[in-house]
C-alpha cells in the first residue's frame, strides 16, 4: 500500500496537479523537491517513499534519469511525468513507466491500482 510519495519537478504547478491527483487516490504524505540541493538533502535523510514521481528535465544539475539511478536501489515504483515524449534508448536498466503532461488521471490511476495490488 502507497502510504508516502515522492514528487521530484520543478514547475509549481505541475507538482500541485500531481498533489492533487494523489490525494484524490488516497495519498496523503507527499513529499516534493524541485532542484537537486533539495533531492541529495532528502538522499542523506535516507527517507524511502513508497511511490516517486520524476520529470524528466528538473534543471541542470538534475534529471529524471538521476533520480532513477538513485532511487532504484530502493525498489519502490517510479514513474516519469514529462512533456516529452518518451525517451527510448536511455541507457537504463530500470523499467519505468512514462506519462506525458498535463497527467491523464484515469491512465495514472490505472497503473497506481496495478503496482498497489
Amino acid at each position: 500500500m502507497i502510504k508516502t510519495a515522492l514528487i521530484v519537478e520543478d514547475c509549481p504547478l505541475t507538482i500541485e496537479m500531481t498533489r492533487f491527483c494523489l490525494q484524490k487516490l488516497g495519498i496523503t504524505k507527499i513529499l516534493t523537491v524541485n532542484d537537486h540541493v533539495s533531492f541529495e538533502v532528502l538522499m542523506a535523510k535516507n527517507v524511502v517513499p513508497d511511490l516517486v514521481i520524476t520529470d524528466w528535465h528538473i534543471g541542470s544539475e538534475l534529471s529524471g534519469g538521476d533520480v532513477i539511478s538513485k532511487m532504484s536501489k530502493y525498489k519502490v515504483p517510479i514513474a516519469v511525468l514529462s512533456s516529452q515524449d518518451r525517451i527510448i534508448n536511455y541507457n537504463q536498466s530500470f523499467q519505468y513507466p512514462w506519462f506525458k503532461k498535463p497527467l491523464n488521471f484515469a491512465d495514472f490511476k490505472n497503473w497506481l491500482q496495478v503496482i498497489n495490488v
